[in-house]
């Protein structure tokens, strides 16, 4: 049950992050702004896929793995997340 509401929310996820990319192309954004958006996405995938693997997972070690993977997960979010602000504030997200 757990895993089928998971993999729903992922499937959720991912249409909307395409949906959201086609309108963004629309909007000619500039190619710096598009990586640090696709990073956010990336790391949204990967807590995804750690939450994933956690419930998934049947010994110690691919916790410790999913675990890494889910600290990466939010330190790269928030430097993406910080580095958009920035860009932002400057009036460099276009």
């Amino acid at each position: 049950m757990f895993s089928t509401n998971v993999y729903l929310a992922q499937s959720l996820i991912i249409n909307s992050r395409k949906y959201l990319r086609n309108l963004r192309k629309g909007q000619d954004m500039k190619p710096c702004n598009e990586v640090i958006s696709e990073t956010i996405s990336l790391a949204e995938t990967m807590l995804l896929l750690s939450d994933k693997g956690d419930s998934l997972r049947e010994d110690d070690g691919c916790g410790i793995l999913y675990g890494v993977l889910r600290d990466s997960a939010y330190k790269i979010k928030k430097m993406a997340e910080a580095e958009r602000q920035n860009h932002m504030k400057r009036d460099e997200w276009k």
